[in-house]
C-alpha cells in the first residue's frame, strides 16, 4: 500500500507543462526510485498489477485504502497550520 499511495503522490505531482515524452521520462524516473525504494522489481510490480486487474475487487479494496491515506495525509498537512496552496504557475512550453 506505501508503494501505491507513493505512486499516487508522484503521479499528482508531476504537474503540467510537459511534452508526452518529458512527462513520460520523468515518470519512469520517478517509478523506478520508488520500486527501488520499496525493492519490488519491475517484473514484481508489473505481476502484481496484473493480477489485480483480473480481481477488480480486490484491487478496488486496495485503492479505497490508498485513497484513506491520500486523504489522511491531506487532513494532516491542512490542519498542521503550515499549510498554503501551491501557486498554479502557467504551463512551460517545450
Amino acid at each position: 500500500m506505501d508503494l501505491l499511495t507513493e505512486i499516487q503522490l508522484a503521479e499528482a505531482g508531476a504537474g503540467t507543462g510537459y511534452n508526452l515524452d518529458q512527462l513520460n521520462a520523468l515518470m519512469a524516473e520517478r517509478y523506478a526510485a520508488l520500486l527501488q525504494r520499496h525493492q519490488v522489481s519491475y517484473e514484481q510490480f508489473v505481476a502484481s498489477y496484473n493480477h489485480y486487474l483480473a480481481h477488480p475487487e480486490q484491487l478496488a479494496a486496495i485503492y479505497d485504502e490508498v485513497i484513506k491515506r491520500l486523504t489522511d495525509m491531506e487532513a494532516e498537512i491542512r490542519n498542521s497550520g503550515n499549510y498554503q496552496p501551491a501557486p498554479v504557475s502557467p504551463p512551460r512550453r517545450p
